[in-house]
């Protein structure tokens, strides 16, 4: 049942790198490696949502979708 949601959702999110990145502070390292895109599919066409809009849909929580991008 898992795997089904896994599965699911990763068809969902797309990740890319970013556009454009800032760098805050001169000595600073950290730089934003990715950027996930969440999608829903609607009258057959992929519909670009944020993420927040993306979770409440589908009932899910934050740190389940952080866990599924790092593996």
């Amino acid at each position: 049942m898992r795997d089904h949601r896994v599965q699911f959702i990763s068809g969902l999110v797309e990740k890319r790198e970013p556009k454009i990145t800032h760098i805050r502070k001169l000595d600073s390292t950290k730089t934003k490696e990715v950027t996930y895109l969440y999608y829903f599919e609607i009258k057959g066409e992929r519909e670009n949502v944020f993420k927040k809009c993306f979770l409440s849909i589908l009932d899910e929580a934050s740190k389940f979708l952080c866990n599924e991008k790092q593996k």
